[in-house]
């Protein structure tokens, strides 16, 4: 595989798209493990030569899979894959670590992205880099982390203080809140951040005995707890931080868009591990901006490729051809976390009264 012969088979444009986008970098960061070639076809779908993306692969791969990652890779200076390959499996174990390992590349000054969406291997792009970059705008610094109650995948046991953890580095911060319990929340893997808050906990933060106390290697999930709980811990104070206030009553979330046994929506009625696969007859109902999700899980191409195939024409033509955009805004500044923000943008932190009457869905 040469980089001539991945640029002739798939598009990816040289310049920026437009002036919005090229003033709105994006990063993305996936935990991958196998279909280099849907990988391929979904980062030409969204891809800007202004954003940075990042594929963290896992260490029991095939390693033809590994050599196409890495050669294709080399053929762009915004495509990086680490060189340290984790041992990822399906319970969620080593994600936080493959995570960080791209996190590291893009705790860079230079690297100017202003959000990272954080995915896994089949999570398929339902709206175009310029759409994704209105909704950034949109969020207004705020984080897109599902917030519900944790369904018994910590063991309350260990001493899950701020003390024992060394969270901070600021050392009147960790004097000053040593004494709090973690107060945990669940969501599911993927999520939009803002760079503000993933600064925070890259440069100010010391999360690795945290890590390391979440995933002992044993419990399934444990992927879904520790973003989804830091960023919605209001004592903690990181930039576009949530609240555990809407826990019991999860609001909207935006970044993925997922479809169960027991919903309707799935139109394909292919189902794996109670998880739809979507196919052709979902295109329309599910993702032709019929939903308000930034990507869709899951498509797999050994269920219905001219899914995959349809969808990234029509995201393509959204992209180069048509460019005119119908979202619906008023979703997204409706959003709980979106509103959140604004209040703590118009009060400092948000009020005890003001909280008290905010509705986590309107």
């Amino acid at each position: 595989m040469s980089c001539d012969a991945v640029n002739y088979r798939t598009y990816f444009p040289s310049t920026p798209t437009s002036k919005e986008e090229a003033d709105f970098p994006i990063a993305v960061v996936r935990s991958v493990y196998q279909d280099y070639y849907l990988l391929e076809l979904m980062l030409s779908a969204s891809y800007q030569p202004q954003n940075f993306y990042c594929f963290a692969m896992d260490n029991s791969s095939a390693p033809e899979f590994k050599r196409n990652l890495r050669q294709l890779a080399d053929c762009f200076d915004n495509v990086h894959v680490p060189l340290v390959e984790q041992p990822l499996d399906g319970g969620g174990h080593w994600q936080y670590a493959a995570h960080r390992d791209c996190l590291a590349w893009l705790n860079d000054k230079e690297k100017r992205w202003r959000y990272v969406t954080i995915l896994q291997n089949h999570d398929f792009p339902m709206k175009t880099n310029l759409e994704m970059v209105r909704v950034f705008k949109i969020f207004n610094e705020s984080n897109d982390v599902l917030v519900t109650p944790e369904p018994g995948r910590i063991n309350k046991k260990l001493n899950w203080t701020i003390g024992n953890l060394e969270l901070f580095l600021d050392k009147e911060k960790q004097a000053r809140l040593a004494s709090t319990t973690i107060s945990w929340a669940k969501g599911v893997n993927e999520m939009s951040i803002s760079r503000a808050a993933m600064d925070y906990m890259m440069n100010e933060m010391n999360l690795t005995k945290l890590i390391s106390m979440i995933d002992d290697g044993k419990t399934y999930g444990v992927d879904e707890i520790m973003y989804n709980t830091l960023l919605s811990m209001e004592t903690l104070q990181i930039p576009g931080h949530f609240t555990q206030k809407c826990i019991k009553e999860p609001p909207n979330f935006v970044t993925r868009h997922s479809a169960w046994s027991w919903d309707p929506d799935c139109r394909s009625k292919i189902f794996r591990h109670a998880l739809c696969m979507f196919g052709v007859e979902d295109l329309v109902p599910n993702l032709n901006n019929h939903k308000f999700q930034l990507y869709a899980n899951k498509f797999m191409p050994d269920v219905d490729f001219n899914s995959i195939v349809c969808w990234l024409e029509t995201l393509h033509n959204r992209t180069h051809i048509w460019k005119e955009t119908k979202l619906d805004t008023i979703f997204y500044q409706n959003q709980a976390f979106v509103r959140y923000q604004n209040l703590k943008n118009e009060h400092g932190e948000v009020p005890t009264e003001v909280l008290r009457h905010f509705k986590c869905n309107v």
